[in-house]
C-alpha cells in the first residue's frame, strides 16, 4: 500500500498543495473574474460555468476532509463548515441568477480559506 509520507493518515499520492493549485485556485478565480465586480454573466452559459465553479468548490470541501487530511480543529471547521456551507449558498444563488447573493455567498466562502491559512500556510 502506498503512503503519502507527507500525511500521515493519506493513501492517497495528491497533495493539498496539488488540489489547492491545480482545482482550487482555477474555480476560484473563475468566481471572483465574473462576481467581484462588473455585470456578471451576462447569458446562461455564463451562469452554468460559475455553477460548475461553485460545485467544485463545494466538492472540495469534502475532498479536503477525506482520507486522512485533516490536521486539525481549524481545517476540519474551514473545510466542513465555512467553506461547504458558503459554497452550497453560492450554488443555490447562482441557480437563482442573483447576484448579490452570489456575491455574498462567493465572500463568505472565501473566508473559509482565510481562516484555515492562517494556521495552515499553503506549500511553496
Amino acid at each position: 500500500m502506498l503512503m503519502n509520507p507527507r500525511r500521515s493518515g493519506s493513501k492517497r499520492l495528491l497533495k493539498v498543495s496539488y488540489w489547492m493549485d491545480g482545482v482550487v485556485r482555477f474555480h476560484y478565480t473563475g468566481l471572483r473574474r465574473k462576481l467581484d465586480s462588473g455585470p456578471g454573466p451576462t447569458d446562461a452559459r455564463g451562469w452554468a460555468r460559475l455553477e460548475m465553479n461553485a460545485a467544485i468548490l463545494h466538492e472540495t470541501s469534502f475532498v479536503l476532509v477525506e482520507d486522512g487530511r485533516v490536521r486539525d480543529a481549524v481545517w476540519r471547521k474551514a473545510a466542513s463548515g465555512s467553506m461547504r456551507k458558503g459554497s452550497l449558498k453560492l450554488v443555490n444563488a447562482i441557480k437563482a441568477q442573483d447576484l448579490a447573493k452570489a456575491r455574498t455567498a462567493l465572500k463568505e466562502m472565501g473566508q473559509s480559506c482565510v481562516d484555515c491559512h492562517k494556521v495552515h500556510r499553503p506549500e511553496n
